[in-house]
């Protein structure tokens, strides 16, 4: 399975041991692999596959997003968190899109969140509002408005999909330009909403993504994921960085006034619902109670509630129509549990 012109690009911080398990996953497909490490402790480069260029940058995400276009070669990248995996037969089949529809920019697929609940190891399918999207407009507009439509929800993970190079490097290249900005999440707006606007795109029905719900989120001193971006937009102190970011997205998304002024209305609207049931999520969820005491609780008194079992989840997609290589999906599987 040839994806030699496909680059896999992480950018990490710290977190060696889970970066190392993921680089072992890769090691063994022949694919192209750049990680950029902003680390005290580099990971010894001779254990890791020969397909994998592994750069030392003690910079912030988004000067490392910077360095990007620096090292990218291969005719086509997706981007990756460092304990999350993509499946490469679902990339093959993404990668014969691009090649054979040179309209197409990026691809995506469906998605599988794996975690763990008491003894159980789960799996639950997310992004499902994104199943069998398409968004063929032929202005940025068009396709802006068609991502943003109200009844659809928040739809997001669009830096995730395999792009082509040009798309992967602007996008990049954008984001070094976002560093200094306050909230994380304007990396995941700004990809949304850059992705949709400089090009058509598909998804199909291989599941490719195996999303890690067993690790804990990265966060530190200037990764805030306690200022949302709603927050962000509604505080006064910030107004001066949204300013400059609405700037910097209306000329490269090209949007004249009106039709920015539209889309931000919109994205923010979805993103406030979204960010709003998130922050309950959270706050049901802060109370101290040992993981293995929750599941007893829940089996007693609402079983219906406890997350579906690894097995039956891909057994429910698959009757949905979702493809899959099974012995794909549970090394992958093996490798982040």
């Amino acid at each position: 399975m040839d994806l030699s012109d496909v680059t896999i690009v992480i950018l990490s911080r710290g977190r060696e041991d889970i970066l190392a398990r993921t680089l072992k996953y890769w090691s063994k497909i022949n694919i192209a692999v750049l990680v950029l490490h902003n680390t005290e402790n580099p990971i010894d480069v001779q254990e890791i596959g020969s397909n994998i260029t592994y750069v030392v940058e003690k910079l912030n995400y988004g000067e490392r997003c910077g360095r990007v276009s620096a090292y990218l070669t291969t005719d086509y990248a997706i981007l990756s968190s460092d304990d999350e995996l993509y499946l490469p037969s679902a990339l093959v089949e993404m990668k014969r899109v691009l090649e054979n529809r040179t309209s197409i920019v990026s691809v995506g697929g469906m998605t599988i969140a794996v975690g763990k609940y008491g003894p159980v190891r789960t799996a639950v399918p997310c992004y499902t509002n994104m199943r069998l999207y398409s968004n063929l407009g032929d202005s940025s507009f068009e396709r802006l408005l068609n991502h943003f439509n109200e009844p659809s929800g928040y739809r997001n993970g669009a830096i995730y999909r395999l792009m082509r190079k040009e798309l992967m490097n602007d996008l990049m290249n954008t984001f070094s330009t976002l560093n200094l900005i306050s909230t994380p999440y304007i990396y995941e707006v700004t990809g949304d909403i850059l992705v949709t606007a400089l090009g058509k795109s598909v998804y199909l029905p291989n599941i490719y993504w195996i999303r890690n719900w067993i690790n804990q989120p990265v966060g530190h001193r200037t990764w805030d994921r306690k200022l949302y971006f709603s927050n962000w937009v509604s505080d006064r102190k910030y107004e001066r960085e949204l300013l400059f970011w609405g700037e910097q997205l209306r000329e490269i998304a090209d949007l004249n006034q009106e039709e920015y002024s539209n889309i931000f209305r919109k994205v923010l609207e979805l993103r406030k619902s979204s960010e709003e049931y998130e922050q309950e999520r959270l706050s049901r969820g802060s109370i101290p109670i040992p993981d293995s005491i929750k599941f007893l609780l829940r089996k007693l008194f609402a079983p219906d509630s406890i997350p579906p079992r690894i097995e039956k989840t891909i057994y429910t997609m698959e009757a949905q129509g979702a493809k899959l290589n099974k012995i794909e999906l549970l090394t992958a599987i093996e490798s982040i549990t």
